[in-house]
């Protein structure tokens, strides 16, 4: 066979292929919309289903097109208490795309429901490692997550790092005193806990209160 030739032939091969890789990607877009057809219409379990045939048509499971689609999908096994079908999912989302964010969160959520709290600090500290974006806003939720992870599983001392944080750049979260407060009067620090219950308080977070009346008098 000439170059010529061979050349050709790869050619064809090579257009045969990417033929065949962009019927199954576009079958695989069909899908997803039949999923979000039937999600509009509370067919939760047809969703997943469909989700999934999208996942099964497309040749690279590693496709960035299926980030959303094992987000989702993980989303609604969660809603359907499926924890580990719904791990499954946010992890390999986050393995296709280690900065995407609400995979991260809805991960730690999971494992935070399960217990699961040094997981979830293990998770949420590999968001803060590979995450480049600039937006404190778009982080804020996994730091709230790692300091309530961090504070379930005894480690005030990291809740409050994280919790501080926060508060530098949402100053007017009554929750966010309320946590720390707490955080503080569990490691000894009575005055510096009490003084944060009474912010929380002043900015209407009335459970506080209750906390005050055991804890500050």
């Amino acid at each position: 066979m000439t170059m010529k030739k061979l050349f050709t032939l790869t050619l064809i091969l090579f257009s045969f292929h990417s033929f065949s890789q962009y019927e199954d990607k576009k079958k695989g877009v069909e899908f997803m919309n039949r999923a979000q057809h039937k999600l509009q219409n509370k067919d939760t379990i047809g969703a997943i289903y469909d989700y999934t045939n999208a996942i099964d048509s497309f040749n690279d499971k590693n496709d960035k097109d299926l980030i959303l689609v094992y987000h989702w999908r993980g989303s609604l096994k969660a809603g359907l208490k499926d924890y580990r079908g719904s791990i499954q999912d946010f992890s390999k989302a986050i393995e296709i795309a280690p900065n995407f964010v609400f995979s991260y969160i809805r991960l730690a959520e999971i494992q935070i429901e399960l217990k699961d709290y040094s997981g979830a600090i293990s998770n949420l500290t590999k968001l803060f490692d590979n995450y480049q974006g600039t937006e404190f806003m778009d982080k804020y939720k996994a730091y709230v997550l790692r300091a309530q992870a961090k504070f379930l599983n005894a480690d005030y001392r990291g809740s409050i790092l994280d919790v501080n944080i926060c508060i530098e750049n949402t100053p007017k979260e009554g929750f966010l005193y309320y946590f720390r407060g707490t955080s503080e009067i569990y490691i000894g620090n009575k005055e510096l806990g009490c003084i944060d219950l009474s912010k929380a308080g002043e900015l209407g977070y009335s459970k506080a209160y209750k906390t005050i009346k055991e804890f500050c008098n």
